[in-house]
């Protein structure tokens, strides 16, 4: 039986696996509790080792890879933060050997600790944790109990807060105004919103925030790694011809919105990813290295409070990049020389899950906030749930009087038009979203961003 750390996001909530899954009472975020994703963590196809399309030998696979990886200019290096320390390391250490960084598409950044939570008087939250993370409302609820006032800033009502304040696409720029004080603040840090999450990080004291993460091992991928480029960035670098090679280490660019941006990969020399799932991602990519599922690999992660977790498990993906160094004829690594290196990066000797440790992160946030236009909008309101490709709702939520006024019936669909053109969606009628927005857990083939100016048919 091995202790694992669930995948499910940066919370680093601790469980036991083997054939079945056991809840570690003693993991201290989660205490034992989990959220459905913990409680069904996801099973999919596995990847092969393929090139082009065809299932080859993995020793071919690889030294197809470092192949590639000698012939082609410019290339880039992506890992979300989806493995541990161990492998992020061996990542970067490739990275190198063709003169590049990894990057992780999501800024470092270290703030409060969980107990914080428990502790607050007054709390500023820019999440749903109904749906995004729910073990977080746990502590909130603590804290209210003991008197904490809760204020919500989101697209719709939160039920757990004294006082929400609905956001509005057109005014987004009103939480510049915002006093917080000495509250503390939680907040989502994901790739797709970044210009919100450093406006209200610029805003306050950092010490003060509670950063949530959507991958396991962000906080170690971005310890580690020394890229700052945005997935958009990464995506319009590949349109300009000046990355001509992607490999991709669990991390996928599907994410994003708008699929149009992902016509980018079509214009890549090569492409590489190294992932556990066979998607359509895999499907388009040059070279497949199969790699362990997240909870499966042996290793350190680093949760949200910058947390050292261990995780029992296998080594192939460590084993598969130095495989491609030893093809390369650069020097091997090992995961005892990485896990020791890992220690010492973060400045500790050994790992104990109950100890916070501290940790320097330089954030440097570059983005702006931007501006939306129009009467109506559609908003992506992601969950962690769908980076990890678990759709656990198929409609969208809509206002009663927005029913009302379209003349929505039972069993219908709502129809709606962007730049893009046009979607029909079942929907959900809920108390308490405004009239002019559609919140959806889905990414829809007419969403240009995470905020899309739309029109009703």
């Amino acid at each position: 039986m091995n202790k694992i750390v669930c995948p499910g996001c940066n919370l680093g909530c601790g469980l036991y696996m083997n054939d079945v899954l056991y809840f570690r009472k003693n993991a201290p975020v989660n205490s034992g509790k989990l959220c459905k994703f913990g409680m069904k963590l996801h099973k999919y196809e596995k990847a092969l080792p393929m090139i082009g399309g065809k299932e080859e030998e993995l020793s071919n696979v690889i030294s197809a890879a470092s192949k590639k990886l000698a012939e082609t200019k410019d290339f880039a290096f992506v890992s979300f933060g989806n493995v541990t320390c161990e492998e992020q390391l061996a990542f970067t250490k490739l990275a190198s050997t063709v003169g590049s960084d990894v990057y992780t598409c999501i800024p470092g950044f270290v703030g409060a600790d969980i107990e914080k939570i428990r502790q607050s008087t007054e709390i500023i939250t820019f999440i749903d944790p109904y749906t995004t993370y729910p073990l977080i409302l746990r502590h909130m609820l603590y804290a209210k109990e003991n008197g904490a006032k809760i204020t919500s800033y989101y697209w719709k009502k939160i039920r757990i807060a004294d006082e929400s304040v609905i956001l509005n696409p057109t005014e987004i720029d009103k939480i510049k105004s915002i006093d917080f004080g000495d509250s503390l603040v939680i907040l989502d840090l994901n790739p797709l919103n970044l210009e919100f999450s450093n406006e209200i990080i610029n805003s306050c004291n950092r010490e003060n925030i509670v950063c949530l993460k959507p991958f396991l091992n962000s906080t170690g991928a971005s310890l580690l790694s020394g890229g700052e480029k945005s997935i958009y960035q990464i995506l319009d670098e590949i349109k300009e011809k000046k990355i001509k090679g992607l490999y991709l280490l669990e991390s996928d660019p599907r994410i994003v919105p708008d699929d149009a941006l992902l016509s980018a990969l079509d214009k890549l020399d090569v492409l590489i990813v190294q992932q556990s799932a066979h998607n359509s991602l895999s499907d388009r990519a040059n070279i497949v290295l199969p790699n362990d599922r997240t909870f499966e690999g042996k290793g350190t992660v680093l949760n949200f409070e910058g947390r050292a977790l261990e995780t029992e498990g296998k080594t192939e993906g460590i084993k598969i990049i130095s495989e491609i160094l030893k093809s390369a004829g650069k020097e091997e690594t090992s995961y005892d020389s990485l896990h020791a290196e890992v220690l010492s990066k973060l400045g500790i000797t050994e790992i104990d899950e109950y100890v916070v440790p501290e940790h320097n992160l330089v954030y440097k946030p570059e983005t702006e906030l931007k501006k939306y236009e129009g009467g109506s909008h559609l908003i992506y309101v992601y969950t962690p749930f769908l980076w990890n490709n678990t759709i656990d709702r198929d409609f969208v939520e809509i206002s009663p009087g927005l029913a009302e006024s379209l003349n929505l019936h039972k069993d219908g669909l709502l129809k709606m038009t962007s730049s893009k053109g046009s979607a029909a969606v079942k929907y959900k009628i809920v108390e308490d979203v405004p009239d002019n927005v559609v919140l959806s857990p889905m990414k829809l083939p007419i969403s240009t961003d995470v905020i899309t100016p739309i029109e009703f048919k």
